[in-house]
């Protein structure tokens, strides 16, 4: 049997919240209810807030720019704010385009995420909903 370091099983836990927010997200595209939309994106914010920042989000004096990880939060941070406020913004009418976007742009942050921190196997972008 394979031993977790406390590491692992912290990313496979968050990765397994991550995927369950997800999952709702696709969900409410599904069913085209765009309340149960707006609440899942502001969940997947809150959790971005307190569970998805890199350890250090300020740049350093020998690095000028932020890391890759901070960067892609900051990123991440901002299509989150982006689509709510859309979704507020449009009273529960959202074009297919702006959600195919969003939902694009969800796959490709989660596999470049899975990716870094080195997770091949565990719930992916198909059982989020997002394929």
């Amino acid at each position: 049997m394979e031993r977790m370091d406390g590491q692992t099983a912290v990313d496979d836990v968050e990765h397994l919240e991550l995927a369950s927010i997800v999952a709702r997200m696709a969900d409410a595209v599904h069913i085209k209810d765009c309340y149960a939309l707006v609440r899942a994106v502001k969940q997947m914010e809150h959790y971005a807030s307190i569970r998805l920042m890199p350890d250090s989000e300020e740049p350093h004096a020998g690095h000028p720019s932020p890391s890759p990880d901070a960067a892609g939060h900051l990123h991440l941070e901002m299509e989150l704010q982006r689509i709510r406020a859309y979704l507020e913004q449009k009273g529960g009418i959202w074009s297919e385009s702006a959600i195919s976007h969003f939902i694009h742009y969800l796959r490709h942050w989660m596999t470049r995420r899975d990716a870094r921190k080195g997770m091949t196997d565990g719930p992916d972008c198909q059982e989020a909903g997002l394929n």
